[in-house]
């Protein structure tokens, strides 16, 4: 089940536009991102874990070119995985997978269009905007999508948004039923009051 949804995150991801290294004069993308100790007990770092070049943020979003990328301004980015342990049954209680990621542009309107690519892929079905509930940065989305991994139904909430020049992605990942757009939102707030 966890490789499933691993795959189903790695789906999801076409949120996340992450690349590059952090470089002198601008702020650390590693430092925005959750850190483990603020997610629920029972969570590990994952592979795919730190940053990642602009090349390799293309190649990874199907969604976003490199040509897109740099004339956004994309500057640096980093992602973390998350993974819970314990059986399915368990898993039922909330998110089996956790992906906190930031994207640092050159200007506010770089991110803007970046968010603004991301939510446009939220309205391609079977993904589908809900109400985010809450004050989140300068502008923030909730999408959500409920599939299939083997015989299990998995629901994935990806919580997008943007403050100033960064842009934030929280996605949660479980069992249908228990993952819940309340956990992701949460997380999202958090990860947010390490970007401000």
């Amino acid at each position: 089940m966890t490789r499933g949804v691993k795959t189903i995150l790695a789906c999801a991801l076409f949120l996340a536009l992450l690349t590059g290294t952090a470089s002198g004069g601008t702020p650390d993308a590693k430092k925005m991102v959750l850190q483990l100790q603020e997610l629920p007990t029972g969570f590990a770092v994952a592979v795919g874990t730190g940053y990642r070049s602009i090349a390799a943020a293309a190649k990874e979003d199907t969604n976003v070119s490199l040509a897109q990328l740099k004339a956004w301004g994309y500057v640096t980015g980093y992602e973390a995985d998350f993974r819970a342990s314990g059986s399915p049954g368990v898993l039922r209680g909330g998110a089996s997978q956790i992906a906190s990621t930031v994207s640092v542009y050159q200007s506010a309107s770089g991110a803007e269009r970046s968010l603004a690519s991301s939510v446009a892929a939220c309205h391609v079905s079977p993904y589908e905007e809900l109400s985010v509930g809450a004050k989140i940065g300068d502008e923030a989305h909730l999408c959500e999508v409920t599939t299939k991994s083997g015989n299990v139904k998995v629901q994935v909430y990806a919580v997008v948004w943007r403050r100033g020049r960064v842009k934030g992605v929280v996605l949660t990942a479980g069992l249908l039923g228990g993952a819940s757009p309340t956990q992701a939102v949460k997380l999202a707030e958090v990860q947010d009051g390490r970007m401000g």
